[in-house]
């Protein structure tokens, strides 16, 4: 289990997190770019795993956060620079079609990844079965 600061459950940590992205998101007019909240700043902030060997542990645990909370209905945003509330239906819109996006794009890579592995196994088992004498052993006299 993840420790953190305090020993904070992680209803009470989905609450502070939640409450940091809400007060970024105030004053935030229609049109604004989102307020973006780093992941390392809410660990740090709300103590999330401090006694982690490396900040890529630290930024995971806020991911499981957010993953929750989002899994709990709450319209979260994320790119590389952070994380921020939707501000309308809209954006909340427009990020999921950008997620699947990349998660088809992601896919797609990964089907032809196995497809050239796939290939490539073939090919070698192909030269397994090749009864043709191999140039080496032709150079050779056998």
């Amino acid at each position: 289990m993840t420790r953190h600061r305090d020993d904070r459950t992680p209803e009470q940590l989905q609450q502070l997190v939640l409450g940091a992205l809400h007060k970024r998101q105030d004053g935030r007019r229609t049109g604004d770019p989102p307020k973006v909240i780093r992941a390392l700043v809410l660990a740090r902030l709300f103590g999330i795993n401090p006694h982690a060997r490396t900040e890529d542990s630290r930024k995971r645990a806020v991911r499981k956060i957010i993953h929750d909370l989002r899994q709990a209905g709450e319209p979260i945003c994320s790119n590389d620079r952070g994380y921020w509330l939707a501000s309308e239906a809209s954006d909340w819109a427009e990020y999921n079609t950008w997620r699947q996006r990349q998660g088809l794009a992601h896919l797609a890579a990964v089907s032809q990844a196995r497809r050239s592995s796939a290939a490539a196994e073939t090919a070698g088992q192909m030269s397994l079965l090749d009864t043709r004498p191999s140039s080496a052993a032709t150079a050779i006299g056998h």
